[in-house]
């Protein structure tokens, strides 16, 4: 299932200049650039680091928000935005478990 290129995942622009993305076991706590949960000594996670616009950055992804960013925004991303692209295509917020409804009332 692709949300669809007209999406928040989409991005227009370029990618890196460089990067290089990697399946380490995390020696020590991290913190996943899209659901803020920790990632835990010991557990897989995606590690993509890259020269973005002149600037270098690593962005630390847990295993589960990878697969979801993979399934769902096929058409490409911006590292930090999958809570946002789910809750915008699917009125749901998959970290905290709430529709957008639950969030107003």
């Amino acid at each position: 299932m692709d949300i669809g290129c007209s999406c928040i995942c989409s991005f227009d622009g370029e990618g890196p200049d460089v990067s290089d993305t990697n399946w380490p076991k995390a020696r020590k706590e991290h913190m996943c650039c899209e659901c803020g949960e920790a990632i835990k000594p010991g557990q897989r996670y995606e590690r993509t680091s890259g020269l973005w616009d002149g600037a270098w950055s690593t962005y630390k992804t847990c295993e589960a928000c990878a697969r979801i960013r993979d399934d769902l925004c096929g058409c490409g991303f911006i590292y930090g935005e999958l809570r946002e692209a789910i809750s915008e295509a699917f009125g749901f917020d998959y970290v905290m478990g709430e529709s957008d409804e639950d969030q107003e009332g």
